[in-house]
């Protein structure tokens, strides 16, 4: 049995419907959370996540902020981001139900570790194997007796804004394989300059690398 594993998909409805057409017989799927915000489509990504994939969710940082109604951070981007797509988000009913944390094979599964950014350098000691989303950076690593892997961002990569990523977890041998692909996101951009975007969030995604 295999589960498909994503996190980070910020609302990105082309992204995520790629990744389900790639693996149309899967019946095991799992967010690591920060499902919403930033791309135009955070209520039909929440709404898929549950009907179309059955998907366990947990909650992010994003749908925190969702949640309590406030960004507490001083990003301005983010600050721009936020103040756009909060008010038309209509979905918290399901996100509120996303769980904090919860145990996959030898994995203990969060979006983070009390809130920071883990890369593949960050100065870190984990006491179990640990399966993270937040940081966009897909990485496998091995500290000691124990591994961190991270599948990366589905929905907006920080290198290259057209690259999905995610990871195949194997039931039989508690591993996991990552993997990515490319998609369209001048779909997303064309959408979020339909919605009427501030440039500056418009701006944040054409400024990004591509990979041809």
């Amino acid at each position: 049995m295999r589960s498909i594993i994503f996190s980070d998909l910020h609302g990105n409805l082309p992204a995520l419907i790629k990744l389900r057409r790639k693996f149309p017989d899967c019946n095991s799927w799992i967010s690591l959370g920060d499902n919403v915000n930033y791309g135009p489509w955070s209520n039909e990504c929440v709404i898929f996540i549950k009907e179309e994939l059955s998907c366990k969710s947990l909650l992010g940082n994003h749908e925190e902020y969702f949640l309590a109604g406030i960004y507490p951070g001083k990003n301005v981007v983010a600050k721009e981001f936020f103040k756009f797509c909060y008010p038309f988000f209509e979905e918290k009913e399901i996100i509120k139900k996303y769980l904090d944390s919860f145990q996959l094979g030898s994995f203990f599964l969060s979006h983070t570790i009390k809130g920071k950014y883990i890369f593949s350098d960050t100065d870190i000691s984990v006491t179990e194997n640990r399966l993270l989303g937040h940081s966009h950076q897909q990485y496998t690593r091995k500290l000691g007796e124990h591994v961190i892997v991270n599948p990366g961002s589905l929905g907006q990569d920080r290198e290259y804004i057209n690259r999905g990523n995610y990871a195949v977890y194997d039931h039989d041998t508690d591993t996991f394989e990552l993997n990515s692909f490319t998609y369209n996101v001048e779909t997303v951009i064309g959408e979020m300059k339909s919605q009427k975007y501030p440039q500056i969030c418009i701006d944040y995604y054409q400024q990004k690398g591509r990979l041809t």
